[in-house]
């Protein structure tokens, strides 16, 4: 036997798997403690129903489907819990006094991925509060008339102001059916969101924020060709893009200073740039593959 997978998919081996399992149960452990009550949706739904939950976000355009043996139905393996936890809501849990506030956590799985994004089975975890006006219901607004509504997706940011999100969103124009993409910062105590585009939707990911909060960088990537993009959150735009040798795969960090940029993850090797120049510093090689990168910066290195 080889033990080879299938692209995109992986195993988690001690000690990440147990950091991940304890991680995840304090995550849930907070959220129970605000009242968030957890539920366990199927992996697998009816595909049609799932779809129509899903059209938002594109349908099943990233789902796995089959043809179960038994119903001879076409069912689907979800690509995202969010549309399951909106099914429980509306009927097994639609007598329950509103708002309902619910937990999840569970694996989804993806048919493809993306160079900047290639884990087709991961885990995904969260809490949602149901009928009331929250932070969600309001950033999924139009914003701007005929923009739209924003669908934001945010990850955590080792210089993020706490109780704030920032990050790229992308929406579709409802007039000219275009998709559109731009940088969200959502005050989650305040309820409010700062919004600007930066224009048609590019194959743009992994959005690293620099410490001050003033300023962003992230990687844009099609096959061959590689960029960074530098963009000024005060005003609201991107100020450079500077193509470099990057990797089908791809992850990026901001240095502690700023004057650093980590290209790291799927290989073994760490390139360092000059966040203003974008020169190649230096390769750092630690001896085997990257499955992830945490900063742990010591007292006098960036």
């Amino acid at each position: 036997m080889s033990g080879l997978l299938p692209e995109g998919f992986h195993d988690r081996l001690p000690p990440a798997a147990d950091a991940a399992t304890r991680l995840e149960s304090r995550v849930l452990g907070v959220a129970r403690g605000y009242g968030y009550e957890q539920v366990d949706p199927p992996l697998a739904e009816f595909a049609d129903e799932l779809s129509a939950r899903l059209k938002a976000a594109g349908g099943l355009r990233d789902a796995v489907r089959f043809v179960d043996p038994v119903s001879q139905r076409t069912l689907a393996i979800r690509p995202d819990l969010t549309a399951q936890i909106g099914r429980i809501a509306a009927t097994r849990m639609g007598h329950h006094p509103r708002p309902v506030r619910l937990s999840y956590a569970g694996p989804v799985m993806k048919l493809s991925a993306s160079e900047l994004d290639p884990l087709r089975a991961t885990r995904q975890i969260g809490a949602e509060l149901i009928g009331l006006d929250t932070v969600a219901a309001a950033i999924s607004e139009e914003s701007e008339p005929g923009l739209g509504t924003v669908r934001p997706s945010f990850t955590t940011s080792y210089y993020e102001e706490p109780g704030f999100f920032t990050g790229l969103v992308r929406m579709t124009d409802p007039i000219n059916n275009r998709r559109m993409m731009g940088i969200a910062r959502v005050d989650l105590a305040e309820q409010e969101m700062d919004f600007f585009t930066l224009g048609p939707s590019e194959p743009v990911g992994r959005f690293a924020l620099a410490p001050g909060g003033k300023k962003a960088w992230a990687l844009y990537g099609e096959v061959g060709r590689y960029e960074f993009w530098a963009i000024d959150l005060e005003e609201g735009r991107v100020t450079h893009r500077e193509p470099f040798q990057g990797r089908p795969r791809m992850g990026l960090a901001v240095s502690t200073n700023g004057k650093y940029l980590y290209i790291h993850v799927a290989g073994n090797t760490i390139d360092i740039y000059d966040s203003e120049t974008y020169e190649h510093v230096r390769t750092v090689d630690v001896g085997g593959d990257m499955r992830g990168f945490v900063f742990l910066p010591g007292p006098d290195r960036p």
